[in-house]
């Protein structure tokens, strides 16, 4: 909710195609519909990752990167949520909440919050 708007200028209508990427260390495990023009989407999507032991470490990094689609250029990155595996697994960190979206490569005016 309240994502950054990437399409933005005269004939654009302040608004986002966002989807997410679902990707453990790098590795892209999954990728949510794209929701065409809002600012405040709703995915309700859900992703099973199976992590092998030997791979994956608890201070390894679930990352959820939020883009705006573009049909002519290249995806603009909204921002991304990152949340260790360790707590994940150990239910340090809760799940059913919003989390705030953090800047990341390509994109410093990062807003808004996602809902795990």
């Amino acid at each position: 909710r309240n994502l950054v708007a990437k399409d933005t200028g005269w004939f654009r209508s302040n608004s986002s195609d966002p989807y997410v990427k679902v990707l453990v260390n790098g590795v892209k495990f999954g990728k949510t519909v794209t929701v065409k023009k809002s600012l405040d989407p709703e995915w309700n999507e859900t992703f099973k990752i199976h992590l092998n032991q030997r791979q994956y470490s608890p201070s390894n990094e679930l990352q959820l990167c939020i883009f705006d689609s573009d049909d002519v250029s290249r995806d603009d990155p909204m921002g991304e949520v990152r949340l260790k595996l360790g707590d994940l697994a150990s239910g340090a960190m809760k799940l059913d909440m919003w989390h705030k979206v953090q800047p990341c490569a390509g994109c410093t005016d990062a807003s808004g919050e996602l809902h795990v």
